[in-house]
């Protein structure tokens, strides 16, 4: 809105100028909007390219770890630590695997017991001292749960993130208590896992699933430290 005092007849006048600038605010809004997607857009893409070429060069290292155990659990075959390092290669192999393979855009889908599998990945928690000392874990499974159709790598690397973060948010709290559930409502299957950690302040919910966005700003070591991948690599996996 613009005013100016104009005289006219002996007299002063105001004329004023009003322009809707709101079509021009929504487009800039838009605007912005689309570069800071396409920002995004391309650093996922960079960091993609980047995390390719580690998972392919990880094999190598990864086969002589796999074969060694192999070695260890022919010459001692009652250790169960080896047995987990051997489980732990396996699975870490098959992850590569299935990261090459999306590149290509296939899937290799099998038969899930999903709490042979939640078992599994509190297991591999257990070589987390934090975890195996310091959290109390309360499992409450539905025998109803079926088998179903799936990922398993998928399913892994999503349930290994929540665990996770479930237990890191607990790092600082008093009490640390870990719950995970699942049952059956209306023929989906459920699964449920709760902290008693800090939570998730309102404010950072509308970005939870964003990369590049965490709150963990520890040094690694002896507070935990964040990517902010971790969710949005749930999220994706789950869509």
């Amino acid at each position: 809105m613009i005013g100016h005092a104009i005289p006219w007849e002996g007299k002063t006048v105001g004329v004023v100028a009003v322009r809707n600038i709101k079509d021009r605010k929504e487009a800039e809004s838009a605007r912005h909007v689309l570069e800071h997607q396409l920002f995004q857009a391309e650093r996922l893409a960079t960091v993609g390219t980047v995390a390719s070429g580690i998972v392919h060069n990880l094999k190598n290292p990864l086969t002589g770890i796999l074969g060694f155990a192999e070695l260890l659990k022919m010459k001692y075959p009652e250790e169960a630590f080896i047995t987990h390092i051997l489980d732990a290669s396996k699975q870490m192999n098959e992850m590569i695997e299935n990261i090459l393979i999306k590149g290509r855009r296939q899937q290799k889908h099998e038969g899930i017991d999903l709490h042979h599998l939640l078992r599994r990945e509190v297991e591999f928690l257990e070589t987390d001292l934090f975890f195996k000392h310091k959290i109390e874990t309360h499992v409450s499974f539905d025998d109803q749960v079926p088998s179903f159709w799936g990922t398993y790598t998928d399913l892994s690397q999503i349930f290994g993130n929540l665990l996770r973060n479930a237990v890191e948010a607990m790092h600082d709290c008093a009490k640390k208590e870990l719950r995970i559930t699942t049952y059956v409502k209306d023929n989906d299957i459920c699964v449920e896992i709760q902290d008693t950690g800090c939570g998730i302040p309102e404010a950072g919910r509308a970005t939870l699933f964003d990369p590049f966005v965490t709150s963990k700003v520890g040094d690694g070591k002896t507070s935990p430290q964040g990517t902010g991948l971790g969710l949005y690599m749930v999220y994706q996996l789950l869509k």
